[in-house]
């Protein structure tokens, strides 16, 4: 078979997908909110799904209807229905939700693919390990299992994946004490941001020196909201360069450029 293209131009609008590290935290946040939360736009991927069964597996009830997400959090009271969570082949969503486990006084074991087998969890394990937390794990990696409740208190984390200290950032207001973070290594920073961006929707209390040190004060609770998930920058630059090289003029929708996501930088 041979195949033929010939030079053409683009018109026309495309909505951008959403943002899967807005919908991933999104879910997380609602979760453990005590009421309803209604996030319209969610990304409707594999991993964002992985997040949604783990987030039921907590105890949220979670509904699809007519593009959005009703999701009835669990107040902070998580109840598991399985003690084991395969969270598929999501990276962000086995971090969070093991630090979020780790509130829990039931001991909650994680496992995905073979991929997720691959990925380091020690440095999280490590931190939640110093805050009270019981931890198992598989050479540093997955299957694991935590068994809380967290206490709070000082820790350490080397966040060479940001999403170790995001994670602790979504979790340990919920602990039972305040809780102090020094960050000895920090990646991606811009998804840092993006984690104490939905922190300050919540009126979370914290305060940060760079982003070296967190104090988190403890028995804090998330409250429901609602809100339409941020189309995803990395996914735009497609439509982006497509236009760019072809000369063609086209309508990007969805986009926040008021956003922490580093990927705008792109525009």
């Amino acid at each position: 078979m041979i195949l033929k293209t010939k030079q053409s131009t683009l018109k026309g609008e495309i909505l951008i997908p959403a943002s899967k590290s807005h919908t991933i935290r999104a879910i997380a946040i609602a979760t453990m909110a005590g009421g309803e939360s209604l996030l319209f736009n969610p990304l409707l991927s594999d991993d964002a799904l992985s997040c949604v069964e783990a987030a039921k597996n907590f105890g949220a009830d979670i509904t699809f209807d007519s593009g959005h997400y009703r999701i009835k959090g669990t107040g902070g009271k998580i109840i598991p229905k399985n003690h084991l969570i395969n969270v598929g082949n999501s990276g962000t969503t086995l971090r969070i939700f093991t630090a979020l486990a780790s509130l829990c006084d039931e001991k909650i074991s994680f496992d995905g693919d073979h991929s997720i087998r691959t990925r380091p969890m020690e440095p999280l394990l490590s931190a939640l390990s110093t805050l009270g937390v019981s931890t198992e794990s598989t050479g540093g990696k997955c299957p694991l299992s935590v068994h809380g409740p967290m206490k709070g208190g000082k820790t350490t984390i080397h966040a060479v994946s940001s999403q170790f200290l995001t994670a602790l950032l979504i979790a340990c207001p919920l602990a039972e004490e305040d809780t102090e973070i020094v960050v000895e290594v920090l990646n991606e920073k811009p998804y840092v941001d993006l984690t104490l961006d939905w922190l300050k929707k919540q009126q979370i209390q914290y305060e940060q020196k760079g982003y070296e040190w967190f104090k988190i004060k403890g028995k804090q609770h998330y409250t429901p909201f609602q809100c339409q998930i941020p189309s995803d920058f990395s996914t735009a630059t497609f439509a982006l360069l497509a236009a760019a090289i072809t000369g063609s003029e086209i309508l990007i929708k969805g986009l926040d450029f008021s956003d922490s996501q580093g990927d705008k930088a792109v525009f």
